[in-house]
C-alpha cells in the first residue's frame, strides 16, 4: 500500500513538473510572438523586489497621520514627513528621502536644497548625478539635499526652508520645482472634504483618524491590505520563482487584485463627507470661491506669493533661489506623444487632468509676473519637440531619462545665471578700480 502510494506521488510530481515546463514554454513563446521580444524577467523581478522590500512591520499599529504608503506621519510644522524609524537607511531623522541630515554646515561644498513634491523628489532620486554634473562649473564638490516629498505643496516648501534655517542649516542654492500639486490637489482632496485648501493634502485623514474610530478602522484595513501585499511579494521574491514566466504572471495577477482592493478602500476614504470632519483642527478656516476660475486664480496667486517669500528669505541669507514650474503631459502642446507613451501617460478620465487643463494657464500667467522679480523658469514646454517616451505614469511623473533632461536643463540655467552674475560683478569691480 505504501509502495503504491509512493509511486503515485512520484508520478504526480513528475507529471506536474512536465505540465509546468510545458506552460513555461507556451507562455514564453506566446509572449515572444505577441510582443516580439523576450519575456522581461528583470522588470518583473525588480517590481516584485520593490514591493517585497517595502518596510512594513506587522506588529506595529499605524501612527497618527499614517496614510497613503503607510510611511507618512504628522509633523508639527511640515504637515507630514516620512517615518524615519521605518527606513533609517534612506530616510533622515527630519523625514526626507535622503539619509543625510539637511542641517549642512560644510562651507567647502556647494550646498543645494531641492524643494517640491514627488516630481522634485524624483529628480533627486533618479537624476542626482545629472544635476551634479551640470553644476560642476560652479564647484567641484556639489551636495544635493532632497527636501521634497510626495504631495507637498505651498506653503510647505516655504515652512520647511524657514524651519531648517532656524536650525542653522546652510544652503548656497535653493531649487524649487512645483506647481502641479498646488493647482491640482486642493480641488480634488481638501476642498471637497471641507478642509482649508492651503492645509497639507488629505489633512482630514491625517488628523480625523485620531478622533474618529470609523476612519481609524478604514485606515487600519488599508494597512492590513498593504501588509498582505508585502508578504505575498516576499514569497515570490525568490530566484527560482521570479525566473519563471508563470510565477511572474501569477504574482502580477494577485498583486493587481490587492492594488484594486487598496484603491477601492482609498476611494471610500476620499468620499467621506465634510460632516464627518467637523472639528476646527480638521477643517481649518472657512474658504469659499465664486467659481472654478476664481478658485484656480486664488491657488496660483498663493503659489506665486509663497515663491516670492522664499526668494526674500534666500536673499536675506545670501542664498541663490531658482523656481521652476514643472511640466505635465495634460498641458496642451507640451509634448508629442507616441502610441507607446500615450498608453503609459494619458488617461482621459484621470482625476487630475481637468485641474491641469484649467489651472496651468493661471500658473503660467503668475509665472510671467514672477520673472520680473525672481529667477523663475517655466518648464512646461521643455518636451515640446521630444518624441521619446519620458513620462512614467498617467499623473505627472517622469522616467529616469525624463528626470535627467529636467535635471540637466536646471543645471544649465543655474550655471548660466551664476556665471553671468559673476562676470557682471567682476566687471563692476574693474570699472570701480579704474575710477
Amino acid at each position: 500500500m505504501n509502495i503504491l502510494f509512493t509511486k503515485k506521488l512520484i508520478f504526480g510530481l513528475i507529471l506536474s513538473f512536465f505540465i509546468f515546463l510545458i506552460m513555461e514554454l507556451v507562455l514564453s513563446l506566446g509572449y515572444a510572438v505577441v510582443k516580439r521580444d523576450f519575456f522581461p524577467y528583470g522588470k518583473y523581478r525588480e517590481m516584485i523586489h520593490v514591493v517585497a522590500t517595502d518596510s512594513y512591520d506587522d506588529k506595529k499599529k499605524l501612527e497618527p497621520g499614517e496614510i497613503q504608503s503607510g510611511k507618512e506621519i504628522i509633523h508639527p510644522y511640515f504637515g507630514y514627513t516620512y517615518n524615519f524609524a521605518k527606513e533609517p537607511w534612506r530616510i533622515s531623522e527630519y523625514g526626507f528621502i535622503d539619509p543625510k541630515s539637511p542641517i549642512l554646515n560644510d562651507t567647502d561644498s556647494l550646498n543645494i536644497a531641492v524643494l517640491g513634491g514627488s516630481f522634485a523628489a524624483h529628480i533627486c532620486m533618479y537624476a542626482k548625478d545629472a544635476l551634479v554634473e551640470s553644476l560642476q562649473m560652479l564647484g567641484s564638490n556639489v551636495t544635493i539635499t532632497n527636501l521634497a516629498l510626495g504631495g507637498y505643496k505651498q506653503p510647505q516648501q516655504l515652512l520647511i526652508l524657514n524651519y531648517l534655517l532656524s536650525l542653522d542649516a546652510h544652503f548656497d542654492i535653493v531649487i524649487n520645482i512645483d506647481g502641479f500639486n498646488e493647482i491640482v490637489l486642493p480641488p480634488i482632496e481638501n476642498i471637497p472634504a471641507g478642509v482649508f485648501p492651503f492645509y497639507p493634502r488629505q489633512w482630514q485623514l491625517r488628523v480625523a483618524n485620531i478622533y474618529e474610530p470609523e476612519i481609524a478602522i478604514k485606515l487600519a484595513r488599508l494597512d492590513v491590505l498593504r501588509q498582505k501585499r508585502h508578504q505575498q511579494a516576499k514569497f515570490f521574491d525568490r530566484k527560482y520563482l521570479s525566473r519563471s514566466v508563470l510565477m511572474c504572471l501569477v504574482w502580477s495577477l494577485l498583486d493587481l487584485k490587492f492594488m484594486k482592493e487598496e484603491y477601492n478602500l482609498s476611494i471610500q476614504l476620499h468620499k467621506l463627507q465634510p460632516e464627518d470632519f467637523s472639528r476646527p483642527s480638521v477643517t481649518g478656516p472657512e474658504f469659499s470661491f465664486t467659481n472654478e476660475d476664481s478658485l484656480y486664480k486664488t491657488l496660483a496667486i498663493h503659489w506665486g506669493r509663497c515663491s516670492k517669500l522664499i526668494d526674500k528669505i534666500c536673499k536675506s541669507n545670501n542664498i541663490c533661489y531658482f523656481h521652476f514650474l514643472q511640466p505635465n503631459q495634460y498641458v496642451d502642446g507640451s509634448k508629442p506623444m507616441s502610441s507607446k507613451e500615450t498608453a503609459i501617460a494619458i488617461d482621459e478620465k484621470h482625476i487630475y487632468r481637468a485641474s491641469v487643463i484649467k489651472g496651468y494657464p493661471y500658473l503660467r500667467n503668475v509665472g510671467t509676473q514672477l520673472k520680473e522679480d525672481i529667477n523663475f523658469y517655466d518648464m512646461t514646454m521643455i518636451f515640446s519637440n521630444n518624441t521619446n517616451v519620458l513620462y512614467s505614469d498617467t499623473c505627472c511623473h517622469l522616467n529616469k531619462n525624463g528626470c535627467e533632461i529636467i535635471a540637466r536643463r536646471i543645471g544649465e540655467l543655474i550655471t548660466d545665471y551664476v556665471l553671468k552674475v559673476d562676470e557682471e560683478l567682476h566687471r563692476g569691480i574693474s570699472l570701480s578700480q579704474q575710477k
